[in-house]
């Protein structure tokens, strides 16, 4: 347990994101036709029989995998022999051992009944003797054992996290869809057992600078964002305020009022009534079409309905009133009219 937790803390991340990942791309795209592969293809066709794949598809698993790791291998072989003093040959054979890690994965193999999936690829065929593939690798992946599964899930969200770098240098149209992924992946990293390595922290700390610069809108840190805002705020300062453009607008009215009219009284006389003969006519008019509406389509009409019957209620009963009133006037007029033709009448026969 103490060196499994020693081996977390010490195991360095520098160099292998994304240097070793764009040299394993260089190298597997961009291979020719190499004299070892007749060997490459020898060694890989061993490695899917130890390894028991259930996914049985050998002509992807060699010529679309297994073959291009083989190539990659050689390159990291052949750098050392150059004595070039600027490549991490550790850090290349991490990359190499997670991709051949990998590989097993992709076809649900099984390297446990050795010490090793390095051992197993150069193991060769049962019962014959190893295959001539480079060792170089050897040391530095006997060191990862110890957290070789704890390692492999950590490369894996990395290499992922690379692939959406990729994507977004491509096509920043890609921010929008990635950015939640993103944020998930860097947090499962942030709170992983890997988290008390200064190297890892810093491996981290990159890959979200680099994010940030593809994608400025999508992962902004807090202290970050607060900056963003001051410029836009400097620029309101600068500018005229609210209030001063309200003063200036009542200084230009009060400065129109106060001018003298130099129109005839005539032509202000003609303006008024023109102005006034006007608004009799469309008052009335708005008035009535603002009622039409109010009544016909909105709530309102049903109030307005209410008032209207309460209001033919009243007239109608001040007509009864007046009707009742004017009856017995009526009659009794009609009386006296009917009394003096009789009075007459009678005056004439005497």
């Amino acid at each position: 347990m103490f060196d499994d937790i020693n081996a977390k803390k010490e195991f360095v991340f520098t160099g292998i994101f994304p240097e070793c990942r764009n040299n394993y791309i260089t190298i597997t795209q961009n291979r020719p036709q190499e004299p070892s592969y007749t060997q490459y293809s020898k060694m890989c066709n061993y490695f899917h029989n130890n390894i028991y794949p259930k996914v049985h598809r050998p002509q992807e698993f060699q010529e679309k995998f297994c073959i291009p790791l083989g190539s990659y291998l050689n390159y990291i072989n052949n750098e050392k022999y150059k004595q070039n003093s600027n490549f991490n040959i550790k850090a290349n054979c991490a990359y190499f051992y997670y991709k051949l890690k990998d590989l097993v994965e992709k076809y649900k193999g099984n390297c446990n009944n050795t010490k090793n999936c390095y051992d197993i690829l150069r193991q060769g065929k049962r019962g014959a003797s190893a295959i001539n593939v480079p060792e170089i690798c050897k040391d530095d992946v006997h060191r990862m054992n110890v957290i070789e599964e704890n390692l492999y899930h950590v490369f894996h969200y990395l290499d992922v996290l690379y692939v959406t770098i990729d994507a977004l240098k491509k096509n920043t149209i890609v921010c929008k869809r990635s950015s939640q992924q993103f944020k998930k992946d860097i947090e499962r990293l942030k709170n992983c057992e890997f988290r008390g390595n200064s190297s890892f922290i810093n491996v981290i700390e990159k890959v979200e600078n680099e994010y940030n610069t593809l994608c400025p809108n999508y992962v902004i840190p807090k202290s970050i964002q607060h900056s963003y805002k001051e410029p836009l705020t400097e620029d309101i300062k600068q500018g005229p305020s609210e209030s001063a453009i309200n003063q200036e607008k009542k200084k230009i009215s009060i400065s129109a009022m106060s001018q003298p009219n130099k129109e005839t009284s005539s032509s202000t006389m003609h303006e008024t009534l023109t102005s006034t003969g006007t608004g009799v006519v469309v008052f009335p008019f708005i008035i009535l079409t603002i009622v039409f509406v109010l009544f016909k389509y909105t709530p309102y009409g049903a109030f307005l309905k209410l008032r209207l019957m309460a209001l033919r209620r009243m007239i109608k009963k001040k007509n009864n009133n007046h009707n009742d009133l004017m009856k017995p006037f009526e009659k009794t007029y009609k009386n006296s009219i009917d009394r003096k033709y009789q009075v007459t009448y009678s005056s004439e026969n005497y």
